[in-house]
């Protein structure tokens, strides 16, 4: 063992990553159906990007692609994600200032 941080994640078993990233997974699912059913599409937007990248580290945890395929994979939507949440609040701030 090396130490440090990566031992400890290390110990950790494997169904205990699958629970958090599918538990991460279904409520970001649910909140993107609440917001598009809202319609706050934007919004919702965000978290189905967000539960995309749940189940890109979920399908790492079931030994379908490698770490670092999931990990580009989940960040990529997780920036896509913010960028989505900051044009929405751009647009509703243009709109509101031109009221």
């Amino acid at each position: 063992m090396h130490g440090g941080c990566a031992s400890f994640v290390d110990m950790i078993p494997n169904p205990a990553f699958l629970l958090l990233h599918g538990l991460f997974f279904m409520i970001a699912a649910y909140f993107a159906l609440r917001l598009f059913q809202a319609g706050e599409s934007a919004i919702g937007w965000l978290f189905l990007l967000y539960a995309g990248g749940q189940l890109s580290y979920f399908v790492y945890h079931l030994n379908i692609t490698t770490i670092m395929f999931s990990h580009v994979l989940a960040e990529t939507m997780n920036v896509v994600a913010f960028l989505t949440l900051f044009f929405a609040f751009v647009r509703r701030i243009v709109v509101l200032r031109s009221r």
